[in-house]
């Protein structure tokens, strides 16, 4: 979409106002031109609701960072007196072009160190996730070997450091992306990797890898694999970002618990079939075609009665991510109550949950009741952790700290099952 003529005004009386003082960074004379611009923009389709104040502001300061880089060093003043305003069209002019360009689409590169080789250059999940081998793929090797310092030559001791040889998860989209981790691309592919992983868990697909000898060092785990937002169209820009050090750890500690596909070439059925290793290429791809089967069937699902089970898929991940027991527990019986939970009755909240979770994951009325104790018991330690009668866990704590993480995955699967099911 054309920026209109009031928004072209707007962006041109921003520009107007960037001051240049030597030895900083450039300024604006007025904030407010800079907030009726924003008012112009964020407001107005397709803008809205794809990007926010922090996005909207990273996008015109890089630009004005960008251009302003090349104006002599000893100038001082306004802008726009500078070569009868040359450099402040050239800002009107990328500003104009890079917000016409959005929605824009990105790869999303996520780095899984421990996933094994794929002895092909890419593996599709669905038509939007993919898991890349950059030791087999030369486009995807030349764009996640991007350096942004001197730390990862440093780094790079042994061949099994290389970024060359490991692999990714590559998710597409459509929007806005950039270096912030929290930019709505990048949010949104943190969202299906999570789902991802959560399913690849709960169906056995992904084991938890034992061999981190490559990355003991966490400067080394968090800075030598960033995660690589690359916008196709246009001008290609690579931007390096970072779940941040937990959820970090958790996807390099992934891999495929093994590579075992059904040969037919000894008999069209079943039957006569065999299930064996995996060794080329082409049967890995049917491997992990088979593995991730169930999670390409969720997450190509458009209902809205998935979104519940979505964010308790997260909520797990998070959970299992995270470092802090007490944190974890807690995020589980979110986790639980985002699945489970709802506004339509007015009930005491751990016995409608529990009503709910016994209903979910039990086929019989003894087995809903036996279920149903157990997360109400379960739930009276999240609630002694809540209103701060405990500050610690304890040994009880931390068996319900088990038990809601059991609870939160079965719940999730089976719902995850039903709506598979209904499609």
């Amino acid at each position: 979409m054309k920026l209109h003529r009031g928004q072209l005004n707007a962006l041109k009386s921003l520009v107007s106002t960037i001051r240049i003082t030597k030895g900083a960074l450039p300024t604006l004379a007025s904030v407010e031109a800079f907030c009726e611009f924003e008012e112009q923009i964020i407001k107005a389709p397709p803008w809205k609701g794809m990007i926010g104040e922090t996005d909207f502001g990273m996008i015109v300061w890089r630009t004005i960072y960008r251009t302003v880089n090349s104006v002599p060093e000893n100038y001082e003043g306004m802008l726009s007196e500078l070569k009868n305003g040359l450099f402040s069209d050239e800002i009107v002019d990328k500003l104009k072009a890079r917000l016409e360009s959005l929605p824009g689409k990105y790869d999303i590169f996520i780095p899984m160190g421990s996933i094994q080789e794929l002895h092909c250059g890419e593996i599709a999940i669905t038509e939007t996730i993919a898991i890349i081998d950059t030791l087999h793929n030369a486009e995807a090797n030349r764009l996640t070997s991007h350096r942004t310092s001197t730390l990862y030559r440093t780094l790079e001791t042994s061949p099994e450091n290389s970024t060359t040889s490991i692999r990714y998860l590559r998710i597409s989209g459509s929007g806005y992306g950039d270096s912030s981790p929290q930019s709505p691309v990048v949010r949104h592919a943190w969202s299906i990797a999570k789902q991802l992983i959560f399913i690849g868990m709960a169906s056995a697909a992904f084991a938890p890898n034992t061999n981190q000898h490559w990355f003991r060092s966490e400067v080394s785990l968090l800075n030598k694999f960033p995660t690589l937002v690359v916008s196709r169209g246009g001008i290609e820009e690579i931007f390096t970002t970072s779940p941040g050090f937990e959820f970090s750890h958790l996807l390099h500690n992934i891999s495929f618990r093994h590579f075992k596909f059904r040969d037919f070439s000894k008999g069209p059925t079943i039957l006569s079939s065999e299930e064996r290793d995996a060794t080329t290429g082409a049967e890995i791809q049917l491997a992990v075609t088979s593995l991730m089967a169930t999670a390409a069937a969720f997450l190509k699902v458009e209902s809205l009665d998935a979104a519940p089970i979505r964010a308790a898929m997260e909520w797990f991940i998070d959970a299992d991510a995270a470092q802090n027991e007490t944190i974890a527990f807690l995020q589980r019986c979110i986790g639980l109550e985002a699945l489970l939970g709802s506004n339509e009755s007015k009930r005491d909240v751990t016995e409608r949950l529990a009503d709910r979770y016994s209903y979910v994951v039990a086929n019989t009325a003894s087995n809903r009741n036996t279920h149903r104790a157990k997360f109400v018991e379960m739930y009276k330690y999240r609630s002694e952790i809540v209103h701060g009668r405990s500050t610690r866990l304890s040994d009880e704590h931390r068996r319900a700290n088990r038990e809601a993480r059991e609870m939160l995955l079965q719940a999730t699967w089976r719902e995850m099952r039903n709506i598979l099911k209904q499609t």
